[in-house]
């Protein structure tokens, strides 16, 4: 058999953390783990359900700039990035092959990935449309997707180094409402609303591979971040907001997203199973097929 062509390599096997970097917007698709089966046929298949998913959510934001479909980075034959309606660009997460997770980016712009608080980031309100559309009536088939276990909006992609992983975090979390908070080193707390509730934050953080982070360090700077302002309090239970950060050796994919434990961590299949027992459906609709959703 000949050899795969370059552009057949960078994209199915290659670990490239420049092209990562280079698409600051998109989301984390992780696929369920088999032991059995084609680990990169399921990561593939898992990006076809996320794709799908995101293209049905009902009543996208307005601030994404365009539709869906049109945001959709492509990529031709020869591995070129090009507009033409053929398979979804995904990038690999980790070196040696799309094994259980990729990066889907979106081709957001500027304005767009800046979408200042209270409208928040863009990505953020089409994960969540995607989740909540899927799982809405009419329910969808049990055990579906398929593949897809987790759709994770990323608002920005950084070096996986502490200084820009704090940096993303200050950046971000104005945005998603956890903002208002001043400088560490501020002599005094000042309060946004004296008569409000304070609002609840936690920070999610994984890492896949070597790293040279030290995890305890960084959650504990980055809530210190946030909790310079007596506005916000720590829940790691239910928290009404999450500083999510995974880490995929050089790079880290960074977020500020709502509804965490309601989203089940923002799996479109927990939230479906939720949606079931909630309405109390003892046995949910089963597939016909065997190939899932879609």
């Amino acid at each position: 058999a000949s050899a795969p062509s370059a552009g057949e390599r960078a994209a199915c096997d290659l670990y490239d953390p420049e092209a990562l970097l280079a698409h600051p917007c998109g989301f984390l698709v992780t696929a369920f783990t088999r032991k059995v089966g084609d680990a990169r046929s399921d990561t593939k298949k898992a990006v076809a359900e996320a794709v799908y998913l995101l293209e049905s959510a009902r009543d996208p934001p307005r601030t994404l700039g365009g539709a869906v479909e049109d945001l959709l980075i492509h990529r031709d034959e020869k591995g070129s990035e090009t507009s033409a309606s053929d398979d979804a660009l995904y990038l690999p997460l980790r070196p040696r092959g799309a094994v259980g997770c990729a990066y889907l980016p979106l081709a957001l712009s500027a304005a767009a990935a800046a979408t200042p608080f209270p409208a928040g980031h863009p990505l953020t309100a089409l994960g969540v449309s995607a989740l909540e559309t899927f799982a809405a009536d009419p329910p969808p088939p049990a055990g579906t997707p398929e593949c897809l276990s987790r759709l994770l909006p990323v608002q920005r992609v950084c070096a996986a180094t502490e200084p820009k992983i704090l940096e993303a975090a200050a950046a971000l979390a104005p945005q998603a409402g956890l903002g208002g908070f001043v400088a560490p080193r501020a002599a005094s707390k000042t309060h946004l609303d004296p008569f409000a509730s304070p609002v609840t934050f936690a920070v999610r953080y994984e890492h896949h591979g070597k790293t040279d982070i030290d995890r305890k360090r960084l959650i504990r700077k980055i809530q210190e971040l946030v909790l310079a302002s007596p506005d916000y309090l720590v829940d790691d239970d239910d928290p009404r907001l999450v500083v999510a950060v995974h880490v995929y050796h050089d790079v880290a994919l960074c977020s500020v997203l709502p509804d965490w434990k309601r989203l089940r961590g923002y799996s479109p299949r927990g939230v479906a199973e939720a949606r079931a027992r909630a309405r109390g459906e003892a046995e949910p609709a089963q597939t016909t097929s065997g190939e899932g959703y879609p």
